[in-house]
């Protein structure tokens, strides 16, 4: 399931044309294309901006994982694991929301001229 919702997701962010000769962006585009982190930045030809948020996810989402797996195994317990766990749950979504964000006004930004 999981699979096949991203492979919709990749095919529908690569189905969208990028029709702007004058290299301004579309900020839909790379919207929906941030859905899956970093797209929205590669998008927008923001390479490093696009390793940083995908390394972020993937560093909080294995550490989740991680913290997550130690509590029901039972190697960690108690209100400070649980809060750890906790606190990387809500990194996870803060830096998807943060990527969805800069992808979208990154490509409003791409109209202002250039210095």
């Amino acid at each position: 399931m999981k699979r096949g919702v991203l492979i919709l997701v990749i095919g529908i962010s690569v189905s969208l044309p990028d029709n702007s000769n004058d290299g301004t962006k579309e900020p839909k585009k790379a919207l929906i294309r941030s859905i899956v982190p970093g797209l929205g930045q590669i998008y927008n030809e923001k390479y490093a901006k696009a390793a940083i948020i995908v390394g972020l996810e993937g560093y909080y989402i294995a550490t989740y994982l991680a913290k997550y797996q130690s509590i029901e195994d039972g190697s960690l317990s108690g209100s400070d694991a649980l809060r750890s766990r906790n606190l990387y749950a809500w990194l996870v979504v803060g830096v998807y929301i943060m990527n969805l964000i800069d992808a979208y006004v990154d490509a409003h930004l791409s109209s202002f001229p250039k210095e």
